[in-house]
């Protein structure tokens, strides 16, 4: 457990020297972070004072009607904060999930090249012109994704108990974000895609847990897609699905850069 949690912790440093290999690349990574950034500043702007005001609106009426006891007010003290915190989280990841879903075809392009060089298969990226045909599929998929990502654990947030377990939650579904791209490419089905994270878990829960720090989770998103399809590429070289050619040295980040 410790040891993929950590593997998957160290997923982005992993990325970053892939991407440093790959200066070009590494240039093409800066569109992905720019609309981390433009997330960012609408997630603070926009998105999280208008969810605080709805939420705030909703609930905090009804904790503060045993507010007499001074027990009951501790506790509601306790949740406003709770509730400041996991609507601000939640408000800077949904805006910056949302852009980097624009991004989408730059990503999967970044994630092939990433897997060919793992794989040595004759894995080429799609042309930008086909590319740019699939956008509206591609970035279909990437919004109903993200719609998941966002809506499971704000449910989650608003029932006693299980809002314990919805940071939980979220940190993971945002690591299977990034880590979900060499899943799709293969085709598979939704719930295998799902099933096969939930095998890693604690890979992708530590790949996931940098990314719901405030203003960390942007510089780390250009990171992302690199780390995350290092991390599973392996996987499924783990479970005999892929073979990973011996020139990759696994573990200490260093790449054998193949001749484009």
């Amino acid at each position: 457990m410790f040891n993929s949690f950590f593997k998957g912790m160290s997923g982005y440093v992993r990325g970053a020297r892939w991407l440093r290999a790959h200066p070009i690349l590494l240039l093409l990574s800066g569109v992905p972070f720019l609309a981390a950034l433009i997330g960012m500043v609408t997630g603070i702007m926009i998105l999280f004072p208008s969810a605080y005001s709805w939420s705030t609106s909703v609930l905090l009426p009804w904790l503060s009607q045993g507010s007499d006891f001074w027990l009951w007010t501790v506790l509601f003290w306790i949740f406003k904060g709770l509730l400041v915190v996991s609507v601000f989280l939640l408000s800077l990841v949904s805006a910056m999930l949302l852009m980097v879903a624009l991004t989408s075809p730059i990503n999967e392009y970044i994630s092939v090249r990433v897997e060919r060089d793992m794989l040595g298969e004759d894995l080429q990226p799609l042309p930008w012109g086909r590319l740019i045909k699939i956008l509206p599929k591609v970035m279909a998929g990437e919004l109903l994704k993200t719609f998941l990502i966002v809506t499971v654990p704000l449910v989650m947030l608003f029932i006693p108990g299980v809002n314990l377990l919805a940071g939980f939650v979220a940190v993971f579904l945002i690591g299977w974000d990034f880590y979900d791209y060499p899943l799709v490419r293969r085709n598979w089905g939704f719930g295998q895609r799902f099933k096969f994270a939930m095998g890693e878990f604690w890979t992708v829960f530590g790949f996931g847990l940098w990314m719901v720090i405030p203003v960390l989770h942007v510089f780390l998103v250009p990171l992302a897609v690199a780390g995350g399809t290092i991390l599973n590429v392996e996987a499924l070289s783990r479970k005999g699905l892929v073979t990973i050619r011996a020139s990759w040295l696994e573990g200490n980040g260093r790449v054998e850069v193949l001749n484009s």
